[in-house]
């Protein structure tokens, strides 16, 4: 293919908005389209080649395609990763760790989007402190990039050009429609995983097989038009859409065929061509790889370890640190590896089997070492016992396996919770004492930003933008089986965490569910203390622990006041009561020494018996306690 300065232009304008998004520049929140420029661009140049070669040669060598993917993605790849591996040793605590051996494991594998995607969750760590979060869309195209040519090189053995235009374009509409219906049903897989993405690659191959060649030859007027069309459809992508935006669905049509555009139109004679193959975007585009793979440790490390730094303008610092450690990379790694006069293919081939085995093998060291927390001392080391995604098993596990949408089957009396991860505490409680021993047990969880309500026009004003489509579910709020329950229960226990606007509605909620039913109805108010930096913890004695105390949210005692003003002694029960001595003084700690919650909101089994014991003891579920 002719090359074509204006696509390393393009690839400048993709790259500088996934960095300032994710260096938090207001007024890029969209820039993470970005990323699916660049698969239009890899899906163009990737199917281009290869239907080139196949032109020129009869046949597409799968062996060469791999090698010049090798030499083009991995030494700096593993270059960066080694960094960020001896970063990480320094910075990151035991179980964040664990998690990036995890990834490290999955970028070793090309499956990095598998793991990032398993460890998405209510319970996951902040995205924007994951040194490897970006690696995803490298395993999306790696998957790409095994799997294409192979197809790719079946068909042409047909020299049948049509059918795999055909081929790509069925694919691409399943895609479509897998990235449009996965945004409802199973948002976080549907972000990570290629067959929601495909489509994008998709667009860039049949692109390539469509026109073959360079665009120009357009008329001027019309390639003019167009192109500019394209760069302010990439360009309104990255200033309107934001966390809200569904994504990927029909939205990313608006940055993918924005950036098909400008390939398709933007020739030397037309202004986005001139302005994309200007010297300062194609300095750019050419070092974008190695930025896009620097930048993200970069934030990450200096959000986990210095959050006080984590502003605009030290974003902004590290971003030019990455551009430049970018030019590096490309100028002293990229460059040397990428000419086939340096090494043979099969030294290729055996130093990336080996660098990759020795990246999967640290994954490995990191997880079963436990992220070295032997580091630490005896005493706090249970502090990083769990990962995140081990501590949020623990709070949901036995939640979902036991009680969750369970139907009433039995004459025993008959327990009803409703709430969001407060009630999956309260369930803990529970268990762990051994409360309400006899009683049928149901539950049915309400996510918080939905709150505990039976939804309707009054209640969604207030859910936020971002939340009002799901919470518009039926199984996102009190529904007509949870009011079937309630009519069969004999106790029914609301916990959540609260907002006001919920709070301030309690009676008619309590009125919705006390309609037909003889339950008696409680309601445990919020119990924020946090947050608990962990970091600070793992600094204290045992004896320093155990004093340990930490103000309630502001906002937390704000709206148990708001459900304690609406409702009586006997059917609210506030847990700051339990875990405050005074108004401004909360336990971390057990009097034993143990972790009461990691983050100053969810319960560790050890806290889950501690505050237990005292909710079954000293308020008015004090009857349904068990048996002495």
């Amino acid at each position: 293919m002719v090359y074509r300065k204006d696509i390393d232009g393009l690839r400048a304008v993709a790259v500088l908005s996934v960095i300032l998004f994710h260096a938090g520049v207001p007024g890029f929140s969209g820039g993470f389209v970005g990323v699916d420029v660049f698969f239009v661009i890899s899906g163009y140049l990737i199917c281009g080649l290869l239907y080139e070669e196949a032109g020129r040669t009869g046949r597409i060598s799968i062996a060469g395609f791999y090698e010049r993917r090798a030499r083009r993605i991995l030494p700096a790849l593993i270059l960066v990763m080694a960094v960020s591996s001896l970063l990480a040793v320094f910075t990151l605590l035991p179980f964040q760790l664990i998690d990036f051996g995890t990834n490290a494991l999955g970028v070793a594998t090309f499956l990095s989007n598998v793991t990032l995607w398993l460890q998405g969750g209510y319970f996951s760590g902040p995205a924007e402190e994951n040194p490897l979060l970006h690696t995803w869309s490298l395993a999306v195209e790696e998957q790409f990039y095994i799997a294409f040519p192979l197809m790719m090189a079946l068909v042409l053995r047909l020299k049948r050009r049509a059918l795999l235009l055909a081929l790509i374009l069925l694919a691409s509409l399943a895609s479509i429609a897998i990235a449009e219906v996965g945004t409802r049903l199973a948002p976080t897989a549907n972000f990570f995983l290629l067959p929601g993405r495909f489509w994008e690659l998709g667009l860039g191959a049949m692109a390539a097989l469509s026109v073959r060649g360079a665009p120009w030859g357009r008329p001027r007027l019309a390639a003019d038009a167009v192109s500019l069309a394209g760069l302010a459809m990439i360009l309104a992508s990255v200033l309107a859409f934001d966390a809200v935006t569904p994504f990927p669905s029909l939205w990313a049509m608006l940055p993918t065929f924005g950036a098909l555009l400008v390939i398709l139109m933007a020739g030397p004679e037309t202004f986005a061509g001139r302005l994309l193959a200007s010297p300062p975007f194609v300095a750019v585009g050419l070092i974008s790889y190695s930025a896009y793979l620097w930048h993200q440790p970069l934030y990450a490390f200096v959000r986990t370890a210095l959050p006080q730094w984590n502003t605009v303008p030290v974003m902004l610092a590290l971003s030019l640190l990455a551009l430049g450690l970018g030019w590096a990379s490309w100028r002293f790694v990229e460059r040397p590896f990428r000419n086939r006069a340096f090494l043979s293919r099969r030294t290729v081939f055996a130093l990336s089997a080996l660098a990759l085995a020795a990246l999967a093998g640290w994954g490995v060291v990191l997880r079963e070492a436990g992220g070295f927390v032997d580091r630490y001392p005896a005493h706090v080391r249970p502090l990083f016992s769990l990962s995140l995604q081990q501590r949020g098993a623990y709070v949901a596990g036995a939640y979902n396996a036991q009680v969750a949408d369970r139907p009433f089957a039995s004459d025993a009396p008959k327990l009803l919770i409703i709430g969001d991860s407060y009630s999956q505490d309260f369930y803990n409680m529970l268990r762990e004492t051994g409360a309400f021993a006899g009683f049928e047990i149901s539950a049915d969880y309400i996510n918080r930003p939905c709150q505990i309500q039976r939804l309707g026009s009054a209640a969604e004003r207030h859910i936020e933008a971002e939340h009002r489509r799901r919470c518009a579910s039926p199984q996102a709020q009190i529904n007509d089986e949870t009011l079937a329950r309630a009519r069969e229960a004999d106790v029914i226990v609301l916990a959540g965490a609260w907002l006001p606007w919920a709070a301030e509605a309690i009676g008619e909620t309590l009125s919705v569910l006390g309609e037909g039913s003889r339950a008696d109805i409680y309601v445990i108010g919020s119990k924020i203390i946090g947050p608990a930096d962990l970091r600070v913890l793992a600094t204290l004695s045992p004896a320093e622990q155990r004093a340990y105390r930490l103000p309630p949210a502001p906002e937390t005692r704000a709206v148990n006041a708001i459900l304690a003003e609406r409702l009586s002694p006997d059917r609210f029960i506030d847990p700051l009561v339990l875990l405050c001595e005074a108004p401004q003084s909360c336990r971390l700690f057990t009097p034993e020494g143990a972790l009461i919650s990691y983050d100053g909101s969810h319960l560790t089994q050890e806290g889950a018996i501690w505050l237990g014991a005292r909710l079954f003891t000293q308020t008015p579920l004090a009857r349904y306690a068990p048996a002495r």
